[in-house]
């Protein structure tokens, strides 16, 4: 819904309006929440409009953006990924699979299951996602240009090895040109790790296991800050809205500018506690068996957070 109010669209359980342009308010549905914002993913994710969205707002490289990189391919659109990323919100078995796992008390007939360090790691991976790069970018957009280019790469028109190694060394080629950096540093730096590409691999794929919605969460989470950014830039900025935002962060308990840290410089503790989120067995007790690990857990639990060094500032 972050993602709609960015575009002036209010989903509010059968209340559900869109701005017209000249701030007229227009009501368009009476869904209830949950099959409204599946209607208006659908739509929202099949548009041309966002995928120039994606493309023109997520720079995997300073003054590279996801276009630049397309227009180098002439295959699939980025968009193409991420239209299955609601499959959490669909009516049917996704939706009773969250809506079982969030309120009915099906341990009564289920076995037990045990969260082990895969599980752990998962979680920290996904993190890893919502933290700046280098380069300054969220290091999801690095991992989404892994993705999409390993999808891009299968929808060449000639599918050839040769031909697929011609066109990667060539988009490998012009991001070095466009930035300084040796081919060989472009090519270590996009094939990166192979944890973070499997998040969104995840959050593509529609099994309704809780990783595969965390890994959607995590994704749309993005997706969110890119629309909500991008029209407060349309509007050649909203200082309303970055002091709304920093209060609500006091509110939040995240973030005061009485701290002295800068928001940029709030990412440390994050970075620390996601690095460190590797204690072991028993898990989950382990997460919170120590003063130091409960602090660094305590951390994890807010991926909130996110927005103190990459919402709109």
């Amino acid at each position: 819904m972050s993602i709609y109010s960015g575009a002036g669209v209010e989903i509010n359980n059968g209340k559900n309006f869109f701005l017209r342009p000249d701030g007229t308010k227009k009501r368009f549905s009476e869904d209830r929440t949950h099959d409204a914002v599946w209607k208006a993913w659908s739509a929202w994710a099949s548009d041309a409009s966002t995928v120039s969205l994606i493309e023109d707002n997520i720079f995997p490289f300073p003054g590279v953006n996801l276009r630049d990189i397309q227009s180098q391919l002439a295959a699939v659109t980025p968009g193409a990924s991420f239209s299955g990323w609601g499959l959490d919100l669909k009516p049917g078995a996704d939706h009773k699979a969250r809506n079982k796992r969030s309120y009915r008390p099906f341990w009564g007939s289920e076995p037990f299951n045990q969260m082990d360090s895969s599980d752990r790691d998962f979680i920290r991976d996904a993190w890893h996602l919502l933290l700046p790069n280098a380069g300054g970018a969220l290091d999801f957009d690095m991992a989404f240009l892994r993705y999409w280019l390993k999808n891009a790469m299968k929808e060449l028109p000639d599918n050839s090895f040769s031909n697929r190694r011609t066109k990667y060394s060539a988009v490998l080629t012009f991001i070095s040109e466009r930035t300084g950096l040796s081919k060989e540093a472009v090519l270590k730096i996009v094939q990166g790790t192979r944890q973070s590409f499997e998040i969104i691999a995840a959050a593509a794929d529609p099994s309704p296991t809780w990783r595969n919605m965390l890994a959607r969460a995590v994704c749309m989470l993005r997706i969110a800050l890119v629309s909500v950014q991008y029209h407060i830039k349309s509007a050649g900025g909203c200082p309303s809205v970055v002091e709304w935002t920093e209060r609500w962060f006091r509110h939040a308990g995240l973030w005061t500018r009485e701290s002295g840290v800068s928001r940029t410089d709030y990412v440390a503790d994050y970075e620390n506690a996601v690095r460190d989120f590797t204690w072991g067995d028993p898990l989950p007790k382990g997460i919170w068996s120590s003063p130091a690990r409960c602090a660094g857990s305590a951390l994890i639990m807010r991926p909130d957070a996110c927005l103190v060094w990459a919402g709109p500032a």
